[in-house]
């Protein structure tokens, strides 16, 4: 399983509707999203993705398609170990 950071500029001309689509076609639902404010217009979204690395591949490549200013980060996560880079409640207060 992978813990997955996706960072998506709204200045690229991407709609977080169309990344909504893509991330639906793969069968992934973001555990958290952030929305930052317009002077930073990004959206920062977490996923759990149950698939291997040709899964992430395939994610990354389709985004690509969208923006090429779409961050895509994975990270292997075993399921013993903490979740990583799961967004705390202080990061949501900021």
């Amino acid at each position: 399983m992978f813990a997955v950071t996706l960072t998506v500029r709204a200045d690229a001309g991407t709609t977080l509707l169309q990344v909504a689509i893509v991330l639906r076609q793969h069968r992934l639902f973001p555990r958290a999203l952030l929305l930052r404010p317009a002077d930073e217009p990004y959206a920062v979204y977490w996923i759990l993705v149950p698939g291997g690395r040709a899964q992430i591949g395939a994610l990354r490549d389709q985004l690509a398609e969208l923006s090429e200013t779409i961050d895509v980060r994975a990270e292997e996560w075993n399921s013993d170990a903490p979740l990583p880079h799961e967004p705390s409640s202080d990061f949501w207060k900021s």
